[in-house]
C-alpha cells in the first residue's frame, strides 16, 4: 500500500490521465476527494476509515486520517501496473521527457 499526504488543492496523477484532488474539509473529519480522468467523475465525500473503490481502474483508495493543518493521508491500493504520483514528480519527469 502507497500511502501519500495531501495539502488542499494538492493533486496525484493515476497512470497519467487520471487526477485525485484533496479538494476541502469539513469539521467532521470528511475530506472531500475529487478524481477526474477518462471515464471517471468522482466527487465524493471520505470520513475517516472509508474506503473508495474504481471500477473502471483496480485501485482502492483509503482516508486514513486527517488534521487541523488541512491535511489528509490516503493510503492507495493498487497493482504494480498502476503509477501514482504527485503532481510536482509528475511534472519533473514531463518536463524530462520533453527535453529528451
Amino acid at each position: 500500500m502507497l500511502i501519500l499526504t495531501f495539502r488542499r488543492s494538492e493533486r496525484a496523477f493515476i497512470n497519467e490521465h487520471t487526477i485525485l484532488t484533496f479538494a476541502e474539509k469539513d469539521y467532521q473529519h470528511n475530506a472531500r476527494i475529487t478524481i477526474k480522468g477518462p471515464q471517471l467523475d468522482y466527487n465524493q465525500w471520505l470520513s475517516i476509515g472509508d474506503k473508495l473503490t474504481l471500477e473502471t481502474i483496480p485501485l482502492t483508495l483509503f482516508l486514513l486520517e486527517r488534521n487541523s493543518r488541512h491535511q489528509i493521508r490516503i493510503g492507495f491500493d493498487a497493482p504494480d501496473n498502476i503509477i501514482i504520483l504527485r503532481e510536482k514528480v509528475y511534472l519533473r519527469n514531463r518536463q524530462k521527457r520533453l527535453a529528451a
